[in-house]
């Protein structure tokens, strides 16, 4: 690793993303003492630079690239350690939708398998790509689909940064919602996972920048691409509903505000007709098989059921048995909905006591801090020119949040606690996170900065520690 950075231009060193591809560089030669071969190693390297290149090439710092040079690293080796049915989700329903597709070249009936009351767009996504990758010799021909969640994840974080330039989000902003956005264990279990999920954190990220770039610009192309993400949604999931539905009627709001009724009735047609058609046939499709347009399938084992009282357990915070080691299927995480969230962001709704952590307790009371930032964007008006982006980010976060939690309540079973379910507005949370930062570093001066070196100390080492363990 030394001697190719010596055989590096010293003009290209010199430079601003020259100095941060030395670091990167350096992180990856400790790694690859005991941890990762030559080739990883070099193809990560490479991926570093590209990475500090696209976020001087979009308009940012070059260290702004840090979050997506570090979910290059996290995401490929989490697909190369993950074997194809660990930590998955009903991944045996998921393979055999896929299957299907593949095979009869259809749509399954709605109660044909446990997950065909799915929309289909990723379960097509998955048996093209599966198929293309059929020529590799495999073990498991999901293998490849792992890879396309790993490629995804990865997308995310890329063309979140893009985003967050074209609203006009700051760096040290744009830096903190990154770093969430990749380093959120909860997100990262997306990159090898084999489930509708995965599409949604990349189809929220360009849903968010297209809404939020109608708002502030007024420009009908964002409109189009409203349009054609609305569809791709709620053809991946049900649930995206609420998001639809609540940026739609922002959406509606402003153009009222802007160029009057008449315009606003106007481009509310033009934007909701395709997923309006969509909407129709899916719902007429399910209706006509099951008779429940909305059907879903809840049918799950008594053993999942949570007994304890509704509201209690909604406003319930027991923060001493989330900082204890306690796991998302545990009776004093489980009989918490906000803790049981809390969990899954951290370890899914798997137990991982067998890894040893070391550092599991800073990790489990960063995550706590976090949560407390990302309260303080919620609540704290943003800095000017910065309102559009952060009604549009509160929008999808509160029409998620709601649906999630609706759903929580309706079927009470412990695996609906789950940060999976706010995948739609991954990247609205992660502005949001960012904004929380922004008001600590600018508005509280020394002591909010100090706060924020204490909070990313502690982060990075559980982090560090969790990771390591985690993935080498």
């Amino acid at each position: 690793m030394v001697l190719l950075l010596k055989s590096m231009p010293a003009r290209l060193l010199g430079s601003l993303p020259g100095r941060e591809i030395v670091r990167w560089a350096l992180i990856l030669s400790l790694l690859l003492a005991t941890k990762i071969s030559w080739i990883i190693a070099i193809g990560l390297l490479t991926w570093g630079i590209v990475a500090f290149f696209f976020a001087a090439r979009v308009g940012y710092k070059p260290w702004v690239g840090w979050p997506l040079a570090v979910a290059g690293l996290l995401g490929i080796q989490y697909v190369l350690v993950t074997p194809s049915f660990v930590r998955q989700h009903d991944v045996e329903g998921h393979r055999q939708y896929v299957d299907y597709l593949a095979k009869e070249k259809k749509l399954p009936d709605v109660k044909q398998g446990w997950e065909t009351w799915q929309p289909p767009l990723y379960y097509l996504i998955a048996s093209v790509w599966r198929y293309s990758f059929s020529s590799i010799p495999q073990q498991d021909s999901f293998r490849s689909v792992q890879f396309l969640s790993a490629v995804l994840y990865i997308a995310t974080i890329a063309l979140a940064l893009i985003a967050f330039h074209a609203v006009g989000i700051s760096d040290s902003e744009a830096f903190s919602a990154l770093g969430a956005l990749a380093l959120v264990p909860g997100h990262l279990f997306f990159a090898a996972r084999i489930n509708n999920d995965v599409v949604l954190p990349i189809l929220g990220t360009g849903f968010l920048l297209a809404i939020a770039g109608f708002l502030k610009f007024g420009e009908k192309r964002w409109l189009m691409a409203v349009a054609v993400l609305l569809v791709g949604l709620l053809t991946v999931k049900g649930s995206s509903l609420a998001v639809a539905g609540a940026s739609v009627a922002l959406i509606f709001l402003a153009e009222s505000r802007r160029s009057g009724w008449s315009s606003a009735w106007r481009q509310l047609y033009w934007t909701t007709l395709p997923t309006g058609l969509w909407l129709l046939y899916w719902w007429s499709r399910n209706a006509a098989q099951t008779g429940d347009p909305l059907y879903v399938n809840a049918d799950l084992p008594n053993e999942l059921l949570i007994n304890t009282p509704v509201w209690q357990r909604l406003f319930s915070l027991n923060p001493a048995a989330f900082l204890s080691e306690n796991f998302y299927y545990d009776d004093s995480i489980k009989s918490s909905y906000s803790m049981a969230l809390a969990t899954s962001l951290l370890y899914g709704e798997y137990t991982m006591g067998g890894y040893g952590f070391r550092c599991a307790g800073l990790l489990r009371w960063a995550c706590l801090a976090a949560l407390a930032i990302l309260a303080l964007g919620v609540f704290t008006p943003p800095r000017k020119g910065m309102r559009s982006v952060w009604l549009t980010c509160l929008c999808l976060a509160v029409a998620q949040s709601t649906i999630t939690l609706a759903y929580a309540v309706k079927f009470p079973y412990a695996c609906n606690q789950n940060m999976r379910f706010f995948a739609q507005a991954f990247s609205a949370y992660a502005v949001l996170f960012g904004f929380g930062v922004g008001h600590l570093w600018f508005r509280f001066r020394w002591y909010g900065r100090g706060l924020l070196l204490v909070f990313c100390g502690i982060a990075l080492t559980g982090l560090v520690d969790f990771y390591l363990r985690l993935l080498f």
